[in-house]
């Protein structure tokens, strides 16, 4: 008897869960995959969400709801008023900002939103667009949800060219480390398709300027080691050479000078790659040394000239003031602002060439 009263309490302890939390159907909500901020003016933005309607032939079609508010949430509940199903977005993949939101006004308070809502993951994809999110999301035509192509768009720019890695973990952390300024990737519309049209950079949460698509490489090989790089180089003989499957890491070296001086700052960029192409004839093997100092000579000019706009500007995305707190003891950190436009940034490269490819 004992077992039988035990075995009716575990099956409705069991039970319990389900009674409590009702299903939720696929075909009775909306999962929305992608959003997208406008702006209108300093106190109104238009909200845009983009979910998959996934038809009985099997087919996809992105609905796209939009509306103008002043509020993040009063934008939901008017989303949601034109919707004939709930809006969730549980699924969530990319948030866009429209470019003109981000220089004038600013997106801390759209990013604020997604780090209260539990059922965002600190993972999503966040980019800039050049351009208005609402007419991208209301006409674009793919065959995937909105939001898994643009987010995979990203991954492949990312995983396998030069586009850093970025998401909203990454905005958080760069926004409110001391010493670090954000960034995202700048996108744009061309002939119906998403394409990466470089890197926005931040000072504070406003975007005030870019790096165009091809000097994202220079970039990337400050701030972040990767594996899958591709590189470009007009060499001094007037041929050109294409370099892919670049794996880039990169270490600081500081040194402190006494009399409260700014510090010297070394960047040393490590490059290996592979000649996938090149526009001459047989490359001889003594030819390959000088192509590595011809590229070594590439790198620190090229970032070395991006360093200097960068102090000019007064940002700092690679994080130079971040690596000198970190690797100084009792650093002080009240002036650096003042300090950093001053700080002597070089940047050594060593660049090893593996194998060589096709000849054109």
């Amino acid at each position: 008897m004992k077992k039988f009263i035990l075995f009716i309490i575990l099956l409705v302890v069991s039970m319990v869960p389900q009674i409590a939390a009702p299903k939720q159907v696929i075909d009775e909500i909306f999962l929305v995959m992608a959003v997208g901020y406008d702006y209108v003016d300093e106190n109104q933005f238009t909200g845009t969400v983009v979910a998959p309607f996934y038809k009985p032939d099997k087919t996809i079609e992105n609905l796209a709801f939009s509306n103008t508010s002043s509020l993040i949430y009063q934008n939901r509940d008017k989303l949601e008023a034109e919707s004939s199903k709930p809006l969730l977005s549980g699924k969530l993949q990319v948030v866009l900002y429209n470019r003109e939101l981000a220089e004038k006004n600013g997106i801390l308070r759209y990013i604020d939103s997604l780090q209260r809502d539990p059922n965002v993951g600190s993972r999503i994809k966040l980019a800039i667009f050049d351009g208005s999110t609402e007419n991208l999301f209301h006409k674009l035509k793919t065959d995937e949800p909105t939001g898994i192509y643009i987010s995979n768009l990203l991954d492949e720019n990312t995983n396998f060219s030069n586009l850093p890695e970025t998401n909203l973990h990454t905005f958080e952390f760069s926004y409110y480390v001391k010493g670090m300024d954000p960034f995202l990737p700048l996108l744009e519309k061309r002939d119906n398709r998403v394409k990466v049209k470089g890197m926005a950079l931040f000072k504070k949460d406003k975007m005030v300027d870019l790096v165009p698509q091809q000097e994202l490489f220079y970039l990337r090989s400050m701030v972040q080691d990767f594996k899958k790089g591709v590189f470009f180089i007009k060499l001094d003989n007037r041929k050109r050479a294409l370099l892919t499957n670049v794996a880039s890491s990169r270490k600081f070296d500081i040194k402190h000078n006494k009399g409260g001086l700014p510090p010297n700052i070394t960047i040393n960029i490590k490059f290996k790659g592979i000649i996938r192409e090149y526009s001459g004839p047989y490359i001889p093997d003594k030819y390959i040394n000088d192509i590595e100092k011809q590229i070594e000579k590439n790198i620190e000019k090229k970032t070395k000239e991006m360093l200097l706009s960068f102090q000019e500007m007064g940002i700092d995305p690679v994080g130079i003031g971040y690596q000198v707190r970190h690797h100084t003891r009792n650093y002080n950190d009240e002036n650096w602002s003042e300090i950093y436009p001053n700080v002597d940034i070089k940047v050594k490269a060593d660049v090893s060439i593996l194998e060589r490819g096709v000849i054109k």
